[in-house]
């Protein structure tokens, strides 16, 4: 058995956790994947009874808002820009977690945040994973996505 694929699935099985215990979604909450990489988490939730889980591209999108939007590998600040303006809405009360290469391109998380709070959202947590990290980004007055009954 190759034990550094176990440790990686291990990892990744972790941080999915981590995102879903973060984002506080459970498995009837609407989840959408933007970005290249969304392929493995997309499987993740289908294969852990969720729903309404599903891809989407970048852009303009006529889906309706979600709790919970991941994007992965966003090239830069621009671009999670363009996202959080015409891409994929988080409903009141979603999260948006977003990946690193954000953070990189814009200088650090002070300029991240700055470019969030002109959007209305905030820095709420962190994930690390793979040497990645990813940022969990609420609403500024959101409270976490409230549980189905």
């Amino acid at each position: 058995m190759n034990t550094d694929r176990v440790s990686r699935q291990t990892s990744f099985n972790s941080a999915m956790h981590d995102v879903v215990r973060l984002a506080g979604v459970n498995k009837t909450h609407v989840i959408r994947l933007v970005g290249p990489g969304g392929l493995a988490p997309l499987l993740w939730f289908c294969r852990h009874g969720y729903e309404q889980v599903g891809y989407v591209t970048e852009g303009s999108c006529l889906s309706e808002p979600c709790d919970l939007l991941i994007v992965l590998r966003c090239a830069d600040a621009e671009t999670l820009t363009r996202l959080l303006e015409n891409g994929p809405q988080v409903q009141s009360g979603g999260v948006l977690i977003a990946q690193d290469p954000v953070v990189a391109s814009t200088g650090g998380a002070e300029s991240l945040d700055h470019m969030l709070s002109r959007h209305g959202r905030r820095v709420g947590g962190r994930i690390h994973v793979g040497g990645h990290e990813l940022f969990v980004i609420r609403s500024e007055a959101s409270q976490p996505v409230k549980q189905a009954a």
